[in-house]
């Protein structure tokens, strides 16, 4: 070496430490139950449904409703075997779809009716 010994090669009994602390060294292995945290195919639909159920929420809110019922059954079910994000996003996204369709189908029912009423009255057609 270049002569500067430390210790003079003697263990003087005293550990030596560094400034870095492990705080890693107690925690526990982060395991995830289920199938290893990947999306059930249960889950997966119930997002594309949920999806779905809001795009078609101004078709009449029948295709709204039933496709998000069906995303709601199907990210409920997919929860209970593994919950993770995309399980939770498909229940969100049906819930969405199902109130968009029934306020497009009470819309759809208000408007027709309107129309229904003002045209069922002969004087009001001059």
């Amino acid at each position: 070496m270049d002569g500067q010994n430390f210790n003079n090669g003697q263990n003087t009994g005293t550990p030596q430490y560094s400034n870095y602390q492990d705080n890693t060294a107690f925690q526990q292995p982060n395991v995830t139950p289920g199938n290893g945290g990947k999306a059930s195919g249960t889950q997966i639909a119930s997002l594309v449904l949920g999806i779905i159920s809001i795009v078609l929420c101004c078709c009449y809110g029948a295709p709204s409703l039933i496709l998000g019922i069906i995303g709601l059954v199907c990210g409920i079910k997919g929860n209970k075997e593994n919950k993770n994000g995309v399980g939770t996003a498909g229940i969100v996204c049906s819930i969405i779809g199902l109130i968009m369709g029934i306020a497009s189908l009470i819309y759809y029912i208000v408007v027709g009716a309107a129309i229904y009423s003002v045209g069922s009255d002969p004087s009001s057609w001059y």
